[in-house]
């Protein structure tokens, strides 16, 4: 028998193949329209991904690691308390995916509901294995920048157009405190995504009719929640943003009476709490959900520093939470609900101690405002600057959209000038794609409409500023300051908290074995900061702050521990450190001759 087989054409389909060859064509070019936001992107990755090499684990990232692996490994979620599982899960799912699976809960710290224990526990095994399994954590978080990049440059573009695209992705993925945190397997850089990602889909959503809008509005609102406990404010925020542009009648509400056009959002906002709710469990596996006040209250809660400090369980101990009546059952898993029991603990204690020279109770209002203005770069900030005056001196009129952008910024940054917690720039950093679209619109703004050759070289100089800025800071990102402040000199007399997480711990093992000098005293409250060094082999022994070691080797202590207690290390106060490594560590020598000089 024979069998024929049918072709299908275009021409068979009764298409023209010049149609066909010119849609071909034009999703070629609209796509080749890309082609320098695709090459910056994949420029900057890899200058994060360069800055990374040779930097040691900073503070939380083993802890990281452990809640991300026992997610995989262990099925359970209730370390998943300082920040939901999200960022986590999917900065660990390489080395689960990759490594033998180990059962983490045979291990003491598991069963002691210690994480940082644990995740001791896990560096000690196998410390290579840890290693390769930070850097995998790494990488994803580079990813999440990458794509964090593409975002406000796709924003920017079809806002205002492919050049305002450009700048704002310069002024995001070439800036330096973006970069200190783009290669780092935290949550920092996830949270940014995600509040970028609720600021796209809320100016979407009033910009846009229909049940997409809604759709990107709730997926987004999910994200930001399932990344940080902090997203629950972004949803307040965003909704707090489409209400004022409901009630005032701007985009999409435009023409409609004031009752529809508010009553609409409500009713979204409602049904995103409800699917936002039921996100939160399914990403905790509906596990220690529903349960009762008593219940929850009765359930020991995992160890943490706070938990030390309250001297108890923290939900136990929560103003709010202890009020309710025991019966009362909470839609919400365990561990999310001790998340933000911990927070609210951390914020009342206050966290942070030291802002413009001078330790200080933690929490002051200028601590934020000022950060930006000393870690940002100068371009960044020109730009800004000129959008700011020019809208307030109206020479220019807000758009309804740039409002939207900006009221979304400025109450973050409101909310964070409030908080107690004040440990470095990384919890205001949501707000810098915020402040890169804007100034980005403002440079283009310039270019276009003013005819001066000055205005135009300053700029083309402002943008370019700021890669310019990220090559000569390479790969010292953490601790980098702008020229306003006189770099880091001047910026770690006003900040030291946050710009030292232990990333420059090899390099004071390089400076130790090249002294050839024997052991090193390092004052440190993080033990695998010594474990490390010792992995080095570095001879490394703890002492007490306020007790002299005995005479031999080096002395090492953080800026931040020399400049905050001031009670400490009496005994080199009139000493000025023999050598300064990454500036951030001093190093003494702690020869007897030394010594006894300073007796004196």
């Amino acid at each position: 028998m024979c069998h024929t087989r049918a072709t299908l054409t275009t021409q068979s389909l009764g298409i023209r193949s010049d149609v066909v060859r010119a849609a071909s064509v034009s999703r070629v070019r609209r796509w080749r329209r890309h082609w320098a936001a695709a090459l910056l992107v994949a420029m900057i990755s890899a200058l994060a991904i360069a800055s990374e090499r040779g930097k040691s684990w900073t503070a939380d990232e083993d802890v990281h690691l452990i809640r991300g692996l026992s997610y995989w490994w262990v099925g359970d979620t209730r370390f998943n308390f300082a920040h939901p599982p999200l960022a986590n899960a999917l900065q660990a799912a390489p080395s689960a995916v990759l490594d033998e699976k180990f059962d983490l809960s045979s291990l003491s710290g598991w069963r002691r509901l210690s994480p940082v224990r644990l995740s001791h526990q896990w560096a000690r095994r196998d410390f290579e294995l840890v290693q390769h399994q930070v850097w995998r954590g790494r990488m994803v978080t580079v990813g999440f920048f990458a794509a964090l990049c593409g975002l406000v440059y796709w924003l920017g573009m079809r806002l205002w157009g492919r050049k305002t695209g450009l700048v704002a992705l310069v002024f995001v993925g070439a800036n330096t405190a973006m970069l200190a945190h783009a290669r780092l397997l935290t949550t920092d850089i996830p949270a940014v995504f995600a509040s970028s990602v609720l600021l796209a889909a809320t100016v979407r959503y009033v910009r846009q009719t229909g049940a997409m809008s809604w759709v990107w509005l709730c997926l987004s609102a999910c994200l930001a929640c399932l990344t940080k406990h902090s997203g629950l404010v972004l949803v307040a925020m965003s909704a707090a943003v489409v209400l004022a542009t409901a009630g005032l009648g701007k985009l999409r509400f435009s023409g409609e009476s004031l009752g529809p056009r508010v009553a609409r959002p409500l009713r979204d906002f409602a049904a995103i709490g409800l699917v936002v709710l039921l996100a939160i469990n399914a990403a905790y596996g509906f596990q220690r959900t529903g349960w009762r006040v008593d219940e929850l209250i009765a359930e020991k809660e995992p160890t943490s520093w706070l938990r030390r400090r309250n001297g108890g369980d923290l939900l136990d101990n929560n103003p709010v939470f202890s009020r309710l009546p025991p019966q009362l059952r909470i839609p919400l898993p365990m561990p999310y609900l001790v998340g933000l029991a911990t927070i609210a603990k951390q914020n009342s204690l206050g966290h942070g101690g030291y802002f413009a020279g001078k330790a200080r109770k933690p929490g002051h209002v200028a601590y934020f405002p000022v950060m930006l203005a000393i870690k940002l770069p100068v371009g960044l900030l020109a730009m800004f600057a000129v959008g700011v005056v020019a809208v307030l001196r109206r020479r220019v009129r807000l758009s309804a959209t740039s409002a939207v952008i900006a009221g979304f910024g400025g109450l973050y940054l409101a909310a964070a000038m409030r908080s107690d917690i004040n440990i470095g720039v990384r919890h205001v950093l949501p707000f810098v794609p915020v402040m890169a679209l804007l100034a980005a619109r403002s440079a283009t703004w310039l270019l276009e409409r003013v005819d001066s050759m000055r205005v135009r070289t300053a700029v083309l100089a402002s943008v370019l500023s700021v890669p310019g800025g990220a090559l000569i800071a390479f790969p010292h990102y953490i601790g980098d300051f702008n020229v306003l402040v006189g770099g880091p000199r001047g910026g770690l007399y006003v900040n030291v908290i946050g710009e030292d997480w232990g990333q420059d711990t090899a390099a004071l093992a390089d400076h130790v074995l090249e002294s050839g000098k024997s052991p090193l005293y390092y004052y440190t409250n993080f033990t695998l900061r010594r474990f490390e060094l010792s992995e080095r082999g570095v001879d490394v022994r703890k002492f007490s702050c306020k007790k002299r070691p005995p005479p031999g080797g080096l002395i090492a202590i953080q800026r931040s521990d020399w400049v905050r207690k001031p009670g400490c290390f009496r005994w080199l106060r009139e000493r000025e450190p023999d050598a300064t490594v990454a500036r951030h560590l001093y190093v003494f020598d702690n020869g007897a001759a030394e010594l006894s000089s300073s007796r004196r």
